[in-house]
C-alpha cells in the first residue's frame, strides 16, 4: 500500500469531520438541556486514533522511489519478501 500526505490528509479529514458532527450534536443537545458541553467519541473513533497517529508519522514515498519500484516490477526484477511483509502487517496491526 502506498501512502502519501494526500491519503493521510483524506483519512484525517474524514476522522475530523466525524468528530465535528459528534461535537455539534453534543453541543446542540447540551444547549437544549441547559447542561455543560462535552464531546463523546464512539469506541470506533477512539480505536482509530492510534492508527491515525501512526499514519501521520509515516514518511511520504518519493516519486523517485515509486518510479524505481515501477521499473523493477515491470522488468520482473522486483522480489517480494513475504516473511518481511507479513511481519510488517502484524506490526501495524498490533501498533508496535
Amino acid at each position: 500500500m502506498i501512502l502519501n500526505t494526500n491519503s493521510i490528509n483524506a483519512i484525517a479529514g474524514t476522522y475530523i469531520k466525524s468528530v465535528e458532527k459528534i461535537s455539534t450534536r453534543v453541543e446542540t443537545n447540551a444547549a437544549n438541556a441547559n447542561s455543560k458541553d462535552e464531546i463523546l467519541l464512539s469506541n470506533a473513533s477512539q480505536d482509530f486514533a492510534p492508527y491515525l497517529h501512526k499514519l501521520s508519522a509515516m514518511a511520504d514515498m518519493s516519486a523517485e522511489k515509486a518510479e524505481n519500484y515501477k521499473t523493477a516490477i515491470n522488468s520482473g526484477k522486483y522480489e517480494v519478501d513475504s516473511q518481511g511483509t507479513a511481519n510488517d502487517i502484524l506490526d501495524l496491526c498490533t501498533l508496535k
